[in-house]
């Protein structure tokens, strides 16, 4: 859902960790293994919201459970919040993750802090390039606007090109057009075209 922009609260992560979910009419209401009531939301919009603040910023950065957080005998906080993971690999995968950022910018954003909980484990720069980095800064051969030669007789070099299919139609149901362009004379000419298979037939009147 990529216009998402609340979090999802899973019943059934609830559920599994005693906790009692009622649904009444437009009313929500979550109660914990002591019955007390912990959460209530109301109906909007065919989705049951609750408003939650967040206590502290740390203990919701992860959406996902970690396995060690399975247990049903956790209180009711574990399955509401989870905790921040150190996220500890090689410069070679931050590489990739950063959108093949310079390895020298990786290790100073480690060592200056620049992103919560990152730490690089292996900092030995790769001794083999980065493929995608050397695709990324090839070059190509200079492509000139301007002709190196020209032919010296009419219709001894003849430039076309084929347009479509366009959106719209004509009147007369013309869905292409098809340019020539004499080397020679530089005259041009175009023609509107039904089907491709028209090139043919209008490349001979041109000649012609």
């Amino acid at each position: 859902m990529p216009d998402l922009y609340r979090n999802l609260l899973s019943v059934s992560h609830l559920v599994q960790r005693g906790t009692k979910v009622c649904f009444l009419g437009e009313a929500c209401q979550v109660y914990d293994q002591r019955k007390s009531l912990v959460l209530e939301g109301g109906l909007h919009n065919n989705l049951y919201i609750i408003n939650m603040q967040v206590i502290d910023y740390v203990t919701a950065n992860v959406a996902q459970l970690s396995p060690h957080l399975m247990d049903t005998n956790l209180p009711l906080e574990c399955a509401l919040t989870t905790r921040l993971t150190i996220l500890s690999v090689p410069i070679k995968l931050w590489h990739r993750r950063l959108s093949h950022l310079n390895f020298n910018a990786i290790i100073q954003m480690a060592d200056k802090g620049l992103m919560t909980g990152m730490t690089v484990s292996n900092r030995q720069v790769p001794s083999s390039p980065c493929e995608p980095c050397l695709e990324g800064k090839q070059t190509h051969k200079v492509i000139y606007k301007i002709a190196m030669m020209h032919t010296e007789h009419v219709l001894g070099h003849v430039h076309t090109d084929v347009c479509g299919p366009l959106p719209i139609h004509s009147h007369h149901g013309y869905q292409y057009f098809i340019t020539f362009i004499d080397d020679s004379s530089r005259f041009a000419s175009i023609y509107p075209l039904q089907e491709k298979s028209e090139v043919g037939k209008l490349l001979k009147a041109f000649i012609a």
